[in-house]
């Protein structure tokens, strides 16, 4: 019995013992710092469409009539209406002759057609042939530049030889006694004299017509001055101002504006007269007068539109008929002032021009006698040396070619050294890419030609009667000049402002979803962006454009009614099947552009990207930089 009482006491303790060792580790392990896993939130890259769009609110309108017109200017080339005529939605109704951009089309087309059958080629890499090609250019590369350089050998000895010869007969020359005065010598002196004769007979001249015509500047720049002090007096008085130029304001505002250009061109070539009377520069004096006439010019259309505003102006208790006729006849007199003082300037510039050109032409005659003697005089030594400077000039002259063709010769060859290894090397991805780009850029181009084609056309927006036409086949018509009137039948459309920060998105022709709050969501009509006006709309400091939208609907238009508020998603760009992600992936601060992450086997690999449409829901499309089938890190949790 006792002992079996301490096997028994021993197998507790060991299970005690065994449990508190087990408790021991299970703390320690509970202390031990766990690693924690990162958490990524990807997107895979697959083809997706993206289309961006604007969304306006609008209100409902029924148009009595509009007025068409081409969007080109040009002559008429088919009218397919006559007035009464009951038209269609999208009825073609009248034509420019558009010929010229029929033929830009086919070009285009067959610029698009090389540039797809370049890329192909290019994907496709080089054939055998061009292989051949490129070496039997090169071979004749190299022929060409060891001929160059065999010719450039063979000028060089013949200019040597020729420039030897000439320099022999140059010395011959020189050699000759020149300290005798001779005939040609003499002949000089006297030109010499009589052209300084010319200057001083001439110049006095000029100087009178100079200084008459500066004071006559001076004077006339103080009676348009005077002109301005009666436009002012005019424009400020208060008895005239209510009703001043009142049946067309324009005239008014033109004078305001004309005045005071006028009062700064004045004040200019007052300024401008100063300068020249105290440097007695007379080169100048022509300029003062100009600038004198070109300030009495606009003073006098400002005193012509002062008469039309005073035309224009009613009289009233507090300003009499008669006053109205007093400030007439005061402007009028000051237009007879104007008017006689540009005359009397451009009188001055003519008698400046006529003793200008009798001084030059004097001056000439003289100069041309000097010339005459001295080239007599000069004639045997100048023949002698022309034939050296010629004989040097020409072989320099012909080594410089022959140097240039070696030159030529040599970067053709280097040319064609890398033309083949080019030729023979795979194809760049970034040949590929701008291959790709002009495939673009010529779908691009067609596309704008074939909408230059359609602005030949006017198509009915709507479905009603053609009520005026204001043009005959073969007469020019000017770009958005009124050419047809066309009355609604029950046609609705929709004008909205839209912000200039969305404005350069939206374009005619656009597509345009349309909900009514009256119908609710689930009823969608299609219109399209018809007209957008090229002038802004102020509303609070904030820039609006107005855009009509017009429907082509899709379902009836009898529940649509005059005044209903409108729901508008015009789509501005769309592409389909294209690798579209979220904005959120694309990060910017690697120091090298944009990029996105990838997961690759749970590690991060960063890529650059080129980024496309930026569509709505922050979607964009990705250019290039991801695959079909990349996981794309949006976030990573930590």
């Amino acid at each position: 019995m006792p002992r079996k009482k301490k096997n028994k006491i021993s197998k507790k303790k060991l299970v005690i013992s065994l449990f508190f060792t087990v408790f021991c580790f299970f703390v320690i392990y509970l202390m031990i710092p766990k690693k924690k896993e990162i958490e990524y939130a990807t997107v895979v890259a697959k083809k997706n469409n993206i289309e961006q769009t604007v969304s306006e609110t609008g209100v409902v309108k029924l148009p009595k009539k509009v007025d068409l017109n081409f969007s080109q200017s040009g002559k008429v080339h088919e009218l397919l209406i006559n007035v009464g005529r009951v038209v269609k939605v999208g009825d073609l109704l009248a034509r420019l002759n558009n010929d010229s951009l029929k033929i830009k089309e086919r070009e285009l087309l067959a610029s698009l057609e090389i540039a797809k059958i370049n890329l192909s080629k290019l994907i496709s890499g080089a054939t055998k042939n061009d292989i051949a090609v490129s070496e039997a250019n090169l071979s004749s590369a190299i022929t060409a530049f060891d001929a160059a350089k065999n010719e450039l050998e063979k000028i060089k000895a013949s200019a040597s030889i020729n420039n030897a010869q000439n320099e022999k007969i140059l010395n011959d020359l020189w050699s000759s006694d020149k300290n005798n005065v001779t005939a040609y010598e003499q002949a000089i002196e006297l030109a010499e004299l009589n052209l300084e004769n010319t200057r001083i007979t001439y110049r006095k001249s000029i100087e009178d017509s100079v200084n008459n015509g500066l004071i006559d500047v001076d004077v006339k720049l103080s009676l348009a001055n005077v002109a301005h002090d009666n436009i002012l007096k005019i424009i400020d008085d208060s008895e005239i101002k209510s009703v001043l130029s009142i049946k067309n304001p324009v005239f008014l505002d033109v004078v305001k504006l004309e005045r005071i250009r006028a009062v700064n061109l004045v004040f200019e070539a007052r300024e401008f007269l100063t300068k020249v009377q105290s440097s007695n520069n007379s080169d100048q004096a022509e300029v003062a007068l100009e600038r004198a006439k070109e300030a009495l010019k606009l003073t006098l259309s400002a005193l012509r539109n002062c008469f039309n505003a005073l035309e224009n102006t009613l009289i009233s208790a507090s300003f009499t008929q008669t006053q109205l006729d007093a400030y007439k006849a005061e402007i009028n007199t000051q237009i007879g002032i104007i008017s006689a003082g540009i005359s009397s300037l451009t009188l001055k510039e003519q008698i400046y021009s006529s003793a200008l050109i009798s001084f030059n032409t004097s001056i000439s005659s003289a100069s041309e006698e000097l010339e005459r003697a001295r080239v007599n005089y000069n004639d045997a030594l100048l023949v002698a040396e022309n034939a050296l400077l010629s004989s040097k000039s020409s072989g320099e002259q012909q080594i410089q070619v022959a140097q240039s063709r070696v030159e030529a010769a040599e970067k053709a060859l280097k040319v064609a050294q890398v033309n083949l290894n080019k030729v023979k090397a795979p194809a760049n991805e970034y040949d590929v890419v701008l291959a790709k780009i002009q495939v673009d850029q010529a779908k691009a181009a067609l596309d704008y030609v074939r909408q230059q084609i359609k602005d030949t056309e006017i198509v009915a927006p709507f479905s009603g009667t053609v009520s005026r036409i204001n043009f005959e086949v073969g007469e020019f018509m000017s770009a958005n000049q009124n050419a047809i009137t066309l009355l609604g039948d029950s046609n609705f459309e929709i004008e909205v402002l839209v912000s200039e920060i969305d404005i350069f998105k939206v374009k005619k022709g656009n597509k345009v979803n349309i909900t009514l709050d009256a119908l609710g969501d689930d009823v969608v009509f299609v219109g399209k962006v018809d007209f957008i006006e090229p002038a802004e709309t102020r509303i609070q400091d904030v820039i609006y454009y107005k855009v009509k939208i017009i429907f082509e609907s899709n379902g009836s238009l009898l529940e649509v009614k005059h005044g209903m508020t409108a729901n508008l998603d015009i789509m501005t760009s769309f592409k389909s099947n294209v690798i579209a992600l979220p904005g959120r992936a694309v990060l910017d601060g690697n120091g090298m552009g944009r990029y996105v992450r990838i997961l690759v086997d749970n590690n991060i690999v960063e890529r650059n990207v080129i980024l496309g449409l930026k569509g709505d829901g922050g979607m964009v499309e990705i250019m290039r930089g991801v695959e079909l089938g990349d996981e794309v890190v949006l976030y990573v949790k930590k």
